[in-house]
């Protein structure tokens, strides 16, 4: 797998396939962060409350399917993260106007645990994929990430047990919406 111009403390590497991008970065420093989930059957506290975050009903959406794709498997659930959120939405922003894939993960090298990574670092995008209903989008979206099954960077990021938070940024641009999720170990 390739891996980032500007490389992390770990090794990180970018995994595409077709319109989706996956980037990891493992054995990484470690770093603060955290924001609360909102009430969910599948959503938890994060490992910073003090951080208020109230998510959009696409981003609990999208923790909660990506909680059923876990729960099948036995993997405990994500913990919704607003400053991982944050970040998210940089990313998506970013691509909606034409960036790179993960352009904003690679660029923040290691201050990316100023932005509430710990310990791993993960990121999945789906650039610019049409439809009209966010729900609708993202079921799909995730669904194709799924599809890749295990060995697929963006299966193997929502699947891995060592990941529990997580930060999602959704933006609708021109028709076509630009999705992006990232992943961080607990800080604790």
């Amino acid at each position: 797998m390739p891996r980032f111009s500007r490389p992390f403390s770990g090794m990180c590497s970018v995994v595409a396939t077709a319109t989706l991008v996956a980037a990891m970065c493992t054995g990484c420093g470690s770093g603060g962060g955290g924001g609360s989930g909102g009430p969910s059957p599948f959503a938890r506290t994060s490992d910073d409350s003090s951080v208020p975050f109230n998510p959009t009903p696409e981003q609990q959406h999208a923790v909660d399917k990506m909680n059923e794709y876990r729960a099948a498997a036995n993997v405990a659930p994500f913990t919704l993260d607003g400053r991982l959120s944050a970040f998210a939405a940089e990313g998506s922003n970013e691509l909606a106007a034409g960036g790179d894939a993960h352009g904003h993960f690679a660029d923040a090298g290691n201050d990316i645990w100023q932005a509430g990574f710990c310990n791993d670092a993960a990121e999945n995008q789906a650039p610019g994929w049409p439809g009209g209903d966010a729900d609708a989008v993202i079921d799909s979206m995730l669904q194709s990430m799924m599809d890749e099954g295990p060995g697929g960077g963006h299966h193997d990021n929502i699947m891995n047990a060592d990941l529990s938070r997580v930060g999602i940024g959704l933006v609708s641009q021109g028709g076509a919406f630009y999705f992006t999720t990232d992943f961080s170990a607990s800080c604790r």
